[in-house]
């Protein structure tokens, strides 16, 4: 989902592959 909001703005689009790795650690953690 991360990735999806950084496409609407689409200046991070950029930064979507180092805010992917950031998002899954997150969603890792939330899980739990």
């Amino acid at each position: 989902l991360g990735v999806a909001v950084l496409n609407e703005d689409g200046d991070l689009i950029a930064e979507s592959t180092t805010a992917k790795d950031k998002w899954s650690s997150h969603s890792l953690s939330s899980s739990e």
